[in-house]
């Protein structure tokens, strides 16, 4: 479920397939679920060539737009558009937010059940 699209079809990988992983790994880390896990192998890995995932309420109604915009941003199909992970560290999710992080714990509950 971390592999990215290019892997899933045999072409060459780039330092974008490592960026690839960091956007399912983020999405994991926030909600507690896979974005492309499926019934069956096969199912998540035509999930992940069409970058077919969403961000359900009931995982994600805490997570800020900003944290969902950086994902947005690197699971993109053309590992040509994903960005670097010097432009990563620039986008405003990991930015400062001068005290203004949430108050609301993260739920991992579900982590345990993966």
């Amino acid at each position: 479920m971390f592999a990215a699209p290019e892997v899933i079809q045999g072409l060459p990988v780039s330092l974008s397939t490592d960026i690839w992983s960091i956007g399912v790994l983020t999405y994991v880390m926030l909600s507690g679920v896979s974005p492309f896990l499926d019934e069956s192998k096969e199912e998540t890995c035509i999930n992940v060539c069409r970058v077919d995932f969403s961000f359900p309420p009931e995982y994600f109604s805490d997570v800020s737009h900003a944290a969902r915009d950086f994902i947005n941003v690197i699971l993109q199909e053309d590992f040509r558009r994903r960005p670097t992970a010097a432009t990563c560290l620039q986008h405003p999710w990991l930015q400062p937010h001068n005290g203004s992080y949430s108050k609301i714990p993260l739920d991992t509950s579900r982590l345990r059940h993966h």
